[in-house]
């Protein structure tokens, strides 16, 4: 009996391992086909935004990481407005290079990456 439990934790443990290695190719596969980034300068300085931005909200740094974010393969209307259409997309560029916006400090880091000084 506790062989076939032990037996049962390994294979579960196998699984995990390759679902984890798989989703990490494919996350290394899109990475890989998103075009070159281009720098672009920045119209404005970093202390404009606010995080987390609220629907509507307007500044040149939106402008900056929507024309980021198109580099990056997104297709966002560059109008300085943040909506659906731009936080999805950051979400999905956050997603594929593993980061995580937890306060204004790392949405500015996102967007120095993304608009290079």
């Amino acid at each position: 009996m506790k062989k076939k439990v032990i037996f049962i934790i390994i294979g579960i443990v196998a699984i995990i391992g390759i679902i984890l290695f798989v989703r990490s190719k494919k996350k290394k596969a899109l990475a890989s086909q998103l075009p070159e980034a281009k720098p672009v300068t920045p119209s404005a300085t970093p202390k404009e935004l606010t995080y987390p931005p609220k629907n509507g909200a307007r500044s040149p740094l939106i402008t900056d990481l929507q024309k980021g974010l198109n580099r990056q393969g997104a297709k966002l209307t560059v109008d300085g407005i943040w909506g659906a259409n731009t936080a999805q997309a950051l979400d999905s560029y956050m997603d594929i290079q593993n980061f995580i916006v937890k306060d204004e400090d790392s949405l500015r880091a996102i967007i120095r990456q993304l608009v290079p000084v």
